[in-house]
């Protein structure tokens, strides 16, 4: 569903995904699946106090997390 960034000029791969606007992505599924954030978290396999740091930018989500959430909602 997600690709990851490709390698960086040092040659090193990064799981994080790059060019998409996670945090609206990430709204927008738990608005869509009108759940709390406690049970989208326990769901996709996560904490809820990381989904909401995901949902507002201070934490960079990997690809593989992003699309646990996705098939979670």
């Amino acid at each position: 569903m997600f690709q990851s960034a490709a390698a960086g000029a040092d040659g090193i791969e990064s799981d994080t995904i790059a060019d998409v606007d996670i945090e609206s992505v990430l709204q927008s599924m738990h608005s869509r699946a009108d759940l709390s954030w406690r049970v989208l978290g326990a769901r996709a396999g996560t904490s809820h106090a990381t989904l909401v740091a995901y949902a507002h930018g201070r934490v960079s989500p990997t690809a593989d997390t992003v699309e646990r959430v996705v098939h979670a909602a």
